[in-house]
């Protein structure tokens, strides 16, 4: 089936911390240009982003957060596309010890729009993204900036462009970020402490 301009979609990424751990993260694209879209397109287009995300991610997750699968649909349409394996990368790269499963790294991305923040958390990391104060280290801010400039800039894969954000029940459109906040103090989901999962 044709992808229509104005589509939004979902990605969730899903990796596994230490075979026992669900670490989820979900996001919204909206397709804003392009032509002769198929389903298929879309797909590897959403998958490529999603590698140029966790590129970065992976820089600072711990080995033994492996990286399962992702889920694609089409929310405009109201389309499940299936579940599909990541192109190339399988886990996180760095070997020290690894922090408590609720632990995680938090941007904050800003929409214009009051109490519309999109919040991206990042579990799974290794303890070398903390110094020995428990905030996290300069490199970590780096990693994390990065990865903002990618979420804050519109991604062009061939000739196809999809923006970041989030369809918002508040507003009834599609909201991207125009900012973001990043700061050196861990953030921590109760979601994920020790035994819950995702």
């Amino acid at each position: 089936m044709a992808v229509d301009v104005g589509d939004v979609f979902e990605v969730t990424a899903r990796a596994e911390f230490r075979g026992v751990e669900d670490v989820d993260n979900v996001f919204q694209y909206q397709y804003t240009s392009g032509s002769n879209s198929t389903n298929a397109i879309a797909i590897d287009n959403l998958l490529t982003i999603m590698e140029t995300v966790y590129a970065i991610v992976r820089t600072f997750q711990h080995v033994l957060t492996l990286y399962r699968d992702l889920r694609v649909r089409n929310v405009t349409k109201g389309e499940v596309y299936g579940t599909f394996g990541w192109p190339s990368i399988v886990s996180g790269s760095v070997s020290g010890g690894d922090t408590p499963p609720g632990v995680a790294a938090l941007i904050n991305l800003s929409t214009g729009i009051p109490r519309v923040v999109l919040k991206k958390y990042w579990g799974g990391l290794d303890n070398q993204a903390l110094d020995t104060d428990g905030t996290l280290t300069g490199a970590m801010i780096t990693s994390l900036a990065a990865i903002s400039a990618v979420l804050l800039t519109p991604q062009t894969v061939g000739s196809n462009t999809y923006v970041y954000g989030y369809l918002s029940p508040k507003t009834g459109n599609f909201e991207s970020p125009q900012g973001s906040v990043i700061t050196d103090i861990p953030a921590y989901q109760r979601r994920r402490k020790q035994g819950r999962g995702v």
